[in-house]
C-alpha cells in the first residue's frame, strides 16, 4: 500500500486537491445559503413590522367630512332680482365680483382616530382668508366652524394652502378646505368644491368633496 502511494503521489495529491476544492465549494455554498436565508428572514421581519405599524397607524387615521349648514351675506348687500345684480344698499352700487358669504361648516370626524389641530378656511386663487380653528375632534364627533367671507389683508397664504391650491387648481368660485393631523403627526386636507347656487343667487352650494394627504407633498 505504501509502495503504491509512493508510486502514485501525484495522483493522490490531485485527488486531495479536488476533494479540498469540492469541500471548500460546498462550505461556501452552505455559508451563502445560510446567509441568504438569514437575510430573507430579516427582510420578512422588517416588512412584517412595517405592515403592523401601517395597520396600527391606519387605525388612528381621522377622516373629516365637510358640509355647509348655514350662510349669509352682510345685511347691507341685497340681491336685485329684476336686474339680477347684487347691490350695496349703503352706496347704491352694483357689487362685482360677488363676495363669499359668511359660512357655517359642519365638520364631522368619520375616521377611526382623533383629528388634531383642525383648521378651515375658504380657498381662492387670488385671495386668502382667515382660518377658523379647533384643537381636537374625536372619533365620531362633529363641530361647526364659522368661516369669514371677508378676505384677509395680512398674514399671507400658509404653505399647506399653497399645496392645496396646486392640487385642486383654480376654484370657481372657491373651495372650503380643512387641514388636520392624526396623533402621529401625519396631515391631510379635506375639501368642498363650491359653485354659485343658481336657485338662490348669490349663495354657494357644494359640488363634491374629497381628501388628500399633505405629507406626500411636503
Amino acid at each position: 500500500m505504501i509502495d503504491w502511494l509512493n508510486d502514485n503521489t501525484g495522483a493522490v495529491q490531485a485527488i486531495a486537491v479536488v476533494a479540498l476544492v469540492i469541500a471548500t465549494a460546498f462550505y461556501a455554498w452552505r455559508t451563502w445559503s445560510i446567509s441568504s436565508a438569514t437575510e430573507k428572514q430579516a427582510e420578512a421581519s422588517v416588512e412584517m413590522a412595517k405592515e403592523m405599524r401601517e395597520q396600527r397607524m391606519a387605525e388612528d387615521e381621522p377622516v373629516l367630512i365637510l358640509d355647509i349648514v348655514g350662510q349669509e351675506l352682510p345685511p347691507y348687500l341685497h340681491w336685485h332680482a329684476e336686474w339680477e345684480v347684487l347691490m350695496n344698499e349703503q352706496t347704491n352700487e352694483v357689487v362685482s365680483p360677488w363676495p363669499l358669504p359668511q359660512c357655517t361648516v359642519r365638520v364631522h370626524n368619520a375616521g377611526r382616530g382623533a383629528a388634531v389641530s383642525v383648521e378651515a378656511c375658504y380657498l381662492q386663487s387670488d385671495k386668502y382668508y382667515f382660518h377658523s380653528r379647533r384643537g381636537l375632534l374625536l372619533k365620531g364627533e362633529s363641530n361647526n366652524l364659522e368661516l369669514s367671507g371677508f378676505p384677509a389683508f395680512y398674514g399671507g397664504r400658509s404653505s399647506w394652502e399653497k399645496v392645496a391650491l396646486s392640487q385642486l387648481g383654480a376654484p370657481k368660485p372657491a373651495f372650503v378646505i380643512a387641514r388636520y393631523e392624526d396623533v402621529h403627526g401625519r396631515s391631510w386636507v379635506s375639501y368642498l368644491d363650491l359653485e354659485w347656487d343658481p336657485a338662490m343667487v348669490p349663495s354657494i352650494v357644494s359640488l363634491s368633496q374629497g381628501r388628500f394627504p399633505l405629507d406626500s407633498y411636503s
